[in-house]
């Protein structure tokens, strides 16, 4: 088992060096400042079956272990995140439903402006005798200054059901270093 020993952690500031065991150094692991970062959650009442809709999902203002908003670029009033400036982002997202039978199947996408030409999806079907489906993905996406991401959800049970509040979530941080 390795075992890592340090004797300081502080701000990152100007170029990172990392010093090696054999006393060499590393240079070039970004400047540490991944903002902004997000984490909603929500979901989406009576979601009709077979038909993609946009969650509902906010952040509730006061930083807490499951919510936060680093950097004030989650728009609670039309559910999205704006992108303060060019470059890639990481997008984690996950679209819960319960389930009924071994055929239902849920879907998870998000979209850059609501364009569906401009998504990630990801699609999961339920398994022996789940109770809910977890829809989940991880993607990066390049996105322009002002641009938007929303989350959507779409599932195949047959009836409308609600995509469950507290376990649909989407999070997401800019990737430091690279353009």
């Amino acid at each position: 088992m390795s075992k890592l020993e340090v004797r300081e952690i502080g701000p990152i500031s100007g170029e990172t060096e990392v010093r090696l065991a054999d006393g060499a150094t590393a240079v070039g692991f970004g400047d540490g400042n991944n903002m902004p970062s997000f984490r909603v959650l929500g979901g989406y009442p009576n979601t009709p079956n077979g038909t993609y809709v946009k969650m509902k999902l906010e952040y509730g203002g006061v930083p807490d272990p499951t919510r936060w908003d680093v950097g004030d670029n989650f728009d609670n009033n039309n559910n999205r995140f704006i992108a303060p400036e060019e470059g890639y982002y990481s997008f984690s997202y996950v679209v819960t439903y319960n389930t009924k039978n071994p055929s239902d199947r849920v879907f998870a996408q998000i979209r850059v402006n609501d364009d569906a030409n401009n998504s990630w999806q990801v699609n999961q079907r339920a398994t022996g005798g789940a109770q809910r489906i977890n829809a989940l993905n991880t993607a990066v996406v390049y996105l322009q200054e002002n641009d938007y991401v929303e989350l959507f959800g779409m599932q195949e049970t047959g009836d409308p059901a609600d995509a469950r509040s507290g376990e649909t979530l989407m999070s997401g941080f800019k990737l430091a270093g690279l353009s």
